[in-house]
């Protein structure tokens, strides 16, 4: 059979040739494109500026950690800004790059920047003193100002404070070389509070905060994106407006608009429509909310949370009693060696679910019984119940498509439990 994706096997006066005139490249869609131009941040811009002005006058590294959901400008601002400071400033900046949700403690922190250094005979077990002598001593090398970007630093436990880390580094003289500055980035509405205590604890870290976009924002964004992503003349002039009032209304960030419009060109693309119009929109809108979750189950939550998600949803398909924290502990600590991740006190797996809960995919209810135990023989105590707000199966659906693993045991639920499955 003919490859099916060659062009020379689609006749060019076909539906298909001509449903493939939507889309010039989906880059500007991607998580990790970085546009040239940033928009509606000019005060974010100007407070990130002005912390980064001790750099520039050698005043020393700041520490700074920056607050708001995923699509909001983050990472956008910072790059423009980090970019304009290596312009201007008279020393060397190193910039160092690391995912919190990749490495989410200051050992596996460490770990990462010894192999980033060329330390490759470094090896998972290693003690934390001899990692930390590795990449004190290339910091010193490096000399100037060393940045490090932490992205999804709310992956990092309560135990884990990379400020304190580098901070105590630097007085303790082990840094000695080198000025040493943190930027987290936290993809929550606010910081989680371990993180919000060390912008109290250390007088030299300061948090900014990013806001909701306006709906005139969110178009000046589209435009932007729209003009790189789609060929000439495909875009009838209400579907960019449109989006960015439906993504203002829903959530103010980018990211929301961007999936609404991808949405909508590929439903036109599908229908072998020659423009992207209003009604494809509207049917856009229709399928973002599962779009959306998949997208941000796949790229916003840690390996660990998306299997205590995936817990949580497969406890729910059974259907056998309410969800407790101990069924969703001894169910992670069952499952967390089969899909090669590490099993961890019960601490972590409460910080795992706490994201699910500020999200509002899981809601939480408090009982308190007191001491009633000791007088009716019933339970007595505090304790949490766990149940969803988002149906089980498209979790599930998400956890599929999230990482492999998951999949031996989804396919043995569905074997086990799921013909009894009817919410």
């Amino acid at each position: 059979m003919e490859n099916p994706f060659k062009r020379s096997s689609v006749p060019t006066s076909s539906p298909r040739a001509e449903s493939d005139q939507i889309f010039e490249t989906k880059e500007p869609f991607s998580k990790d494109f970085c546009p040239d131009k940033v928009f509606g941040r000019e005060d974010e811009i100007d407070r990130l500026s002005i912390l980064l002005s001790d750099v520039v006058q050698e005043f020393g590294a700041p520490n700074i950690l920056i607050e708001g959901q995923e699509g909001f400008g983050k990472r956008t601002v910072t790059t423009y800004v980090l970019d304009a400071l290596q312009e201007e400033c008279p020393t060397q900046i190193t910039i160092l790059d690391v995912d919190c949700k990749e490495h989410n403690s200051i050992y596996q922190i460490l770990l990462h920047l010894s192999y980033e250094f060329g330390e490759s005979f470094v090896k998972q077990g290693h003690p934390t003193s001899t990692l930390r002598k590795i990449v004190y001593k290339k910091l010193n090398e490096f000399g100037g100002t060393v940045l490090i970007i932490l992205n999804n630093i709310q992956e990092l436990g309560p135990d884990d404070q990379p400020v304190a880390e580098f901070q105590e580094a630097c007085t303790d003289g082990d840094i000695s070389n080198a000025e040493v500055g943190v930027i987290g980035l936290c993809n929550r509405i606010r910081l989680p509070y371990h993180l919000a205590e060390s912008v109290k604890n250390h007088a030299q870290t300061s948090k900014v905060t990013f806001e909701p976009y306006r709906s005139p924002e969110l178009r000046a964004i589209l435009e932007y994106h729209a003009e790189i992503a789609f060929k000439d003349d495909v875009l009838a002039p209400g579907v960019v407006p449109k989006c960015a009032a439906i993504s203002a209304q829903l959530t103010g960030d980018a990211r929301t608009g961007l999936t609404l419009l991808k949405l909508a060109g590929e439903i036109a693309k599908e229908s072998s429509d020659e423009q992207i119009t209003e009604k494809h929109v509207d049917r856009a809108n229709s399928k973002l909310d599962t779009t959306q979750f998949i997208e941000s189950y796949v790229e916003d939550f840690s390996r660990e949370e998306q299997l205590v998600g995936l817990i949580i949803a497969l406890l729910d398909m059974r259907n056998e009693c309410e969800i407790e924290f101990r069924h969703v502990y001894s169910h992670y600590y069952e499952y967390a060696e089969k899909v090669g991740l590490n099993q961890v006190s019960e601490r972590r797996v409460r910080d795992f679910l706490w994201p699910f809960e500020e999200e509002g995919v899981v809601s939480v209810e408090r009982h308190n019984a007191g001491r009633q135990g000791e007088k009716t023989g019933e339970r007595g105590g505090i304790w949490h119940t766990y149940s969803l707000e988002v149906p089980a199966p498209e979790i599930v659906e998400a956890a599929r498509s999230a990482f492999t693993p998951f999949q031996k045991l989804i396919t043995y639920e569905e074997e086990s439990n799921w013909e009894n499955y009817d919410r």
